[in-house]
């Protein structure tokens, strides 16, 4: 995927869907939370549950953020899967494909709709997550 990348333009983002056997999958999840809520590193120090699998037919999805968009969101790719008979799912931590099929698209623009309450419009959002992000994400 990132070969297609590198030949595509490496300043896009990418959207991306893999239907397939996996004959290796680890996923990670975390609880639903609750406000106040917690910093994400923290919740996933503390609370993530990771799962190996194997033998999984399902799906993943992801995209591939530019590192110049590293603020809004992890750059580099964030996949989610979920098996098949929906038993199965999560942030994918590594997978190994047996066999499958593989889509992806160039995408040319990003729409964000921001909340307008007073909680948001207070919220101090300027902070530099990127160490927390690169633990978190190995």
């Amino acid at each position: 995927m990132n070969d297609h990348i590198t030949k595509n333009g490496i300043n896009h983002m990418y959207a991306v869907k893999i239907d397939g056997l996996y004959d290796r999958i680890t996923v990670r999840s975390i609880r639903a939370q609750k406000e106040p809520y917690l910093p994400l590193v923290r919740v996933l120090t503390e609370q993530q549950k990771v799962w190996d699998h194997e033998s999984v037919k399902g799906t993943i999805v992801g995209f591939h953020l530019p590192s110049f968009m590293d603020k809004m969101n992890t750059d580099d790719w964030h996949l989610h899967f979920i098996s098949d008979d929906r038993r199965i799912g999560g942030h994918v931590l590594n997978a190994s494909l047996e066999k499958g099929s593989a889509k992806i698209k160039k995408l040319e623009g990003l729409h964000i709709r921001l909340p307008d309450d007073r909680e948001f419009r207070s919220l101090c959002l300027d902070v530099d997550q990127k160490e927390d992000i690169k633990r978190i994400e190995g």
